[in-house]
């Protein structure tokens, strides 16, 4: 995936802290990320570890593509094997 922007983090010693994905539309100017770094409750609230939030998004990312292939498997199967569909089978090693 490609991103045409960055997204605002703070940095707290080496870690980095990027807005949680429900929080993120609140955060897409400088100032108010600046803002948040000076309220400890809106870190807590609405920022998690930069690497941690990646891991997460990543998973939810995988778990959606898997998703999407499930109806197009489960139909093939059906044509393939339950309704032993003729025109798919000529070209097969199902048949």
């Amino acid at each position: 995936m490609v991103h045409d922007i960055q997204i605002g983090t703070i940095h707290v010693g080496k870690i980095n802290l990027m807005p949680k994905p429900k929080a993120i539309g609140k955060y897409s100017g400088f100032e108010a990320i600046q803002q948040a770094a000076n309220d400890p409750e809106a870190v807590k609230r609405d920022f998690a570890v930069r690497e941690e939030q990646m891991w997460s998004d990543f998973q939810a990312l995988k778990e959606r593509v898997d998703a999407l292939w499930e109806q197009p498997i489960d139909l093939l199967s059906r044509l393939l094997y339950k309704e032993r569909n003729s025109l798919l089978l000529q070209n097969t090693i199902c048949g």
